[in-house]
């Protein structure tokens, strides 16, 4: 690192002028402030180093040629990236040299450093991306919303000088090492969210409902909290990162365009696909040749592009993209530049896909809260060895089996059953509509949602899509148990990894605590309820329903609801918009995104809760029906609390106020 340290004054490199400084530079307010973790700290100060499994060994790859290709654009990136403090020349060839090469796949070319090389020895943690569903879950019909984007976001994080010989590269008789994060390592994107995350969690804790995936974010604003604006905007400042204005909008608005390709429409609660997405898959669409073989590169570019738009249109991205990705081979066993000759399969999905583009159906637009979206219409099919029965309201359907049908296993014969009914139903009674289909057989309905390996089943599944398609019919399959038949979801044997549970004398200490007596369960299960009416996430014998978000629950005295955690922002804007009296187990756990729905100023909550009880933790327990004991994840870690949120009776001003702080043992300069 000495001998780095020299060739760095000697190239005149100056700290304060490098962007994988800048966080440095402001680690006393990322300490004081931001209030880091140390492993945070130590990140800035040192910076990063790459989590090698194994001892690497070194290598060295030629230049893509696409570097060739784009030799101009290729120098003078690397001139910005030299005088940016990103790059240094060295004299010596460095332990790792990876390949470069430019994307041209987008508006502007883009500078690619491919370090597989080095991927194969480091591990890549596992973690979860924010994304458009963490931001609507939060978001009210009168927010406003503002979006900015952080420029050169990974090249904030600097490297640990000790590694940055692995990452090297040659260009033009030249060796040089990248002093930032690249674009390329497998863990990059864990390195950069874990030091944001100190950012996010520091403006939810202040009741700010920002969103950030990497460099993406996305500010949702109540009215009259545009003065938050500037002070968001000084804080980013503060902690170093740079922001990219020419992509950013501060100035708050009800439609948001090109938030992770989606436009977000508050006002009118819709959800939507940007036009330079939509533009981008036509364009791919359309430069395709299906009687010459295709890169494996551009056709799994053409997947992703599809499968991104997910959001909008449904499970029939996977169900309709298949037979291509297979052709990609997404396993990675593959050469990305090697041609593949064409299946029939793939040519049909591309020939679907062009279609469905000239039809103008990559403009739907979706509801921005489809958690509230209720089935215009339920219809139930079944299938036997010699026919098929198809009930749709008052019509029923009887039929024979088809004889292409006959002799085949009882899924595809299911599938069959809800081929024949869409023929039948279709265009009298579907058309245009949101239909829930019941079936008995929890293969066919995991089929019509991603499709099979067994062709005669993947073939009629893609009849149904096509029928699905021309009817305009969002359709949603559901498994439900043949001796009754009510309401249920097709993932009926899911296992909740999360689900705890409050034993049965905790809970009645809490009613006692509290002074209340809930008389429904809004989340139980067949084996865990509190009260002699609840509801399940599916269908169960007993319970008064499946998914208590579909039903009114002011028509109960008081309820009571310990959700999985994931549920807590739809639990609590849902009772910021009724009128309901409520029991509610939750963690204190301030960097949720639902925190500050909870308490708005980050550390005390709103007047509805009106009184609380402190839960411990040897309270909690897992579920019955959940995993066996010994592959649980771990016990219930969290700090949490009983609340009661009542916005049916008068407000007391006496009454004390959940703060916490003085929860957590922290204290708290306004309450004393």
């Amino acid at each position: 690192m000495k001998k780095l340290r020299l060739r760095m004054r000697a190239c005149g490199f100056v700290e304060s002028e490098s962007v994988a400084w800048r966080l440095k530079q402001a680690i006393p307010f990322w300490r004081d402030v931001l209030l880091a973790p140390p492993s945070v700290l130590r990140v800035l100060e040192e910076g990063y180093k790459l989590p090698f499994t194994t001892p690497p060994s070194p290598f060295h790859k030629r230049n893509s040629p696409s570097s060739l290709q784009y030799q101009d654009f290729v120098s003078a990136e690397v001139k910005r990236l030299v005088e940016a403090g990103v790059v240094l020349p060295v004299a010596d060839r460095p332990s790792g040299v990876c390949s470069l090469g430019v994307d041209d796949s987008r508006e502007k070319l883009r500078l690619i450093a491919n370090e597989i090389p080095l991927n194969v020895f480091l591990s890549a943690a596992k973690f979860r991306y924010e994304s458009v569903n963490t931001a609507r879950d939060s978001l009210f019909p009168n927010d406003s919303l503002v979006q900015f984007d952080f420029r050169a976001a990974y090249h904030h994080i600097r490297m640990w000088l000790g590694h940055v010989g692995w990452l090297g590269f040659w260009w033009q008789g030249s060796y040089y090492v990248f002093l930032a994060l690249p674009f390329g390592l497998c863990s990059a994107p864990y390195a950069f969210t874990k030091v944001a995350r100190v950012l996010v969690r520091f403006f939810r804790s202040k009741g700010v409902r920002l969103t950030l995936m990497l460099d993406d974010g996305l500010i949702a604003l109540a009215p009259g909290q545009g003065a938050l604006v500037p002070w968001v905007r000084q804080v980013i400042f503060d902690s170093g990162f740079l922001v990219a204005e020419d992509k950013s909008c501060w100035v708050p608005s009800l439609r948001s365009e090109g938030f992770l390709g989606y436009t977000i429409d508050v006002s009118g609660g819709v959800l939507g696909i940007t036009e330079k997405r939509r533009a981008k898959v036509k364009v791919a669409l359309s430069s395709i040749d299906l009687h010459q073989p295709v890169l494996r590169r551009v056709l799994a570019s053409l997947v992703g592009r599809i499968t991104s738009m997910s959001l909008v249109l449904g499970s029939i991205v996977r169900m309709m993209t298949r037979a291509c990705y297979k052709l990609t081979g997404g396993d990675g066993r593959y050469r990305w530049d090697e041609c593949v000759e064409w299946s029939a399969e793939a040519q049909e999905e591309v020939v679907f896909w062009r279609g469905f583009e000239a039809s103008g159906r990559f403009a739907s637009l979706v509801p921005l809260w489809a958690e509230y979206k209720v089935a215009d219409l339920i219809v139930s099919s079944d299938a036997s060895d010699t026919g098929v029965g198809a009930v749709c309201g008052h019509e029923h359907l009887a039929l024979p089996l088809p004889l292409v049908a006959r002799g085949t296993s009882s899924s595809c014969r299911e599938l069959h059953a809800v081929l024949l009914a869409l023929q039948v139903f279709g265009e009298k009674f579907l058309r245009g509509k949101r239909v829930e289909w019941r079936m008995d057989s929890q293969v066919a309905a995991s089929i019509l949602i991603s499709g099979s390996r067994v062709q005669e089943c993947h073939e009629v599944a893609r009849a149904v899509c096509e029928l699905v398609v021309a009817f305009n019919v969002v359709l949603v399959p559901v498994w439900v148990p043949r001796e009754d038949n009510t309401v249920a979801d097709e993932l009926s044997n899911f296992t909740d990894w999360g689900d705890y549970i409050l034993s049965d004398a905790t809970f009645e200490r809490v009613c006692v605590a509290l002074s209340l007596s809930p008389d429904v369960d809004l989340f139980a299960a067949l084996d865990n309820w509190k009260c002699d009416v609840y509801f399940t996430r599916f269908a169960s014998p007993g319970s008064a329903g499946a998914n208590a978000f579909l039903f009114a629950w002011e028509r109960f005295a008081c309820v009571y609801a310990f959700p999985p955690i994931p549920l807590l922002s739809l639990l609590l804007r849902r009772l910021l918009e009724s009128r309901t009296r409520a029991v509610v187990v939750l963690p204190v756990w301030p960097s949720q995104p639902w925190w500050p729905l909870l308490c708005p100023d980050g550390v005390h909550a709103r007047a509805a809760v009106r009184s609380w009880f402190r839960l411990r933790r040897s309270d909690f327990g897992a579920s019955p029906s959940g995993p066996p004991a010994f592959l649980r994840r771990s016990s219930w870690r969290f700090a949490a609390v009983a609340i009661v949120w009542d916005s049916v009776s008068a407000l007391d001003p006496a009454a004390p106020i959940f703060c916490s702080h003085r929860f957590l043992g922290r204290g708290c300069a306004s309450c004393g």
